[in-house]
């Protein structure tokens, strides 16, 4: 008898942690990383010769790869979004160009300008986001932030391109869309069900584990999607028909200027620039991988690649579309190219940048910052009033 009420009771309390762990889910915040999480990468000296050894990759509590933000103080905050270019991928944290642009925000004459004790930058870019996937993002993460992000500074597009590359560049066709999950590491739209790997319990338990994580791997894989395009059995050289995901790009980016318009201040597009040269010497298109039908990062063989040039016309598509959007909008729009050296100094491959190219685009950045930015009469939230605003409790 004893046994079948311990059965009883323990499956009574296992419904009610399932119901309370799915209760604790819905009520979480949108946060695209980790956060609080400190995770470090020691990567293969052979692999990448020409990037740090050690990478940081810091995390605060609003899931932004960067610090904490100072609290109670006029602080400047402004926030850097899109896919891995923003990330700062295999950037050590504090030479990635979103913590050096924070670096030039603090300095004493900057802060002056823009009437604020201090300056943040926080970074939600991440690794395959594309443009429709940065709307949900923004969408979902703009509204959390109270009082309103003072800029939000956007750059996408390379992976409107290399994920419809991925499925063999269809005509009339994008890439599927990026699911909440592939977008956010903690959010509320999970469906459970009853099936063990399903539960809520286990949801939270899988995060706990990842979120404790603070090492990963030697990032290995670049050799072999490296070689794989070396040894491509096919490199296509025409460009394909790409109307139908430039058209979505077009329609995301309008959206993503509509969004960032309704939760912050101010809005600056980053044109993301890309390794561009009439011709390639063999070391450096030894050094792509990037182009293929199929995921080099995840599979083991890929034998079809586009060419480096083919990439380039597409991504100059993409970046006049850019240029097109923004000046319709009346949104300032920022051509990172002519401060970068078209080289393997500052590239790693052919959309990735090394740290030697963070101070350049910081630099870059500056000026439209200081014109976008500085405070004046007509601004609602000026030096005056930003300290007041600060006080008011977040919602939630």
């Amino acid at each position: 008898m004893m046994g079948v009420l311990s059965v009883i009771l323990l499956g009574a309390v296992t419904v009610v942690a399932e119901y309370l762990a799915r209760w604790k889910v819905r009520r979480s915040r949108y946060l695209v990383w980790f956060p609080n999480r400190q995770q470090t990468i020691q990567l293969d000296p052979h692999v990448h010769p020409t990037l740090q050894r050690t990478v940081r990759f810091f995390t605060n509590e609003d899931g932004e790869r960067g610090g904490a933000v100072k609290q109670g103080t006029a602080v400047f905050r402004c926030l850097v979004a899109g896919g891995s270019v923003v990330e700062s991928y295999l950037i050590d944290q504090p030479s990635s160009w979103p913590q050096v642009l924070e670096d030039h925000l603090r300095h004493p004459t900057v802060l002056a300008a823009l009437g604020a004790s201090d300056a943040h930058v926080g970074n939600v870019g991440k690794s395959g986001v594309d443009s429709r996937a940065l709307k949900l993002i923004l969408e979902k993460v703009l509204p959390q932030y109270y009082p309103p992000l003072d800029l939000v500074i956007t750059m996408v597009g390379a992976s409107d391109i290399l994920r419809w590359l991925e499925i063999g560049a269809p005509a009339g066709e994008c890439a599927r869309p990026l699911s909440a999950s592939e977008c956010f590491c903690r959010h509320p739209d999970v469906d459970f069900s009853w099936d063990p790997r399903r539960t809520a319990l286990s949801h939270l338990a899988r995060n706990l584990r990842q979120q404790r994580r603070s090492s990963a791997g030697t990032a290995s894989w670049f050799r072999r999607a490296r070689q794989m395009r070396a040894n491509a059995s096919t490199i296509i050289r025409n460009v394909p028909d790409a109307t139908a995901v430039c058209a979505a790009y077009a329609a995301h980016l309008e959206g993503i200027v509509s969004v960032v318009r309704a939760h912050a201040r101010h809005l600056i597009v980053a044109r993301q620039p890309w390794f561009a040269k009439e011709v390639y010497s063999p070391q450096e298109e030894a050094a792509f991988w990037q182009g293929g039908i199929g995921k080099a990062y995840r599979q083991d063989k890929v034998s079809t690649y586009y060419s480096a040039q083919v990439l380039s016309e597409l991504m100059q598509k993409i970046d006049d579309i850019t240029v097109g959007v923004a000046n319709r909008a009346s949104i300032p729009h920022v051509d990172l190219r002519p401060a970068l050296e078209m080289s393997l100094e500052s590239f790693y491959d052919q959309f990735h940048m090394r740290a030697t190219a963070s101070e350049p685009i910081a630099r870059c950045l500056m000026p439209v910052i200081l014109e976008v930015c500085r405070p004046t009469a007509q601004d609602p939230l000026s030096a005056g009033t930003r300290d007041e605003a600060q006080e008011i409790p977040r919602p939630g």
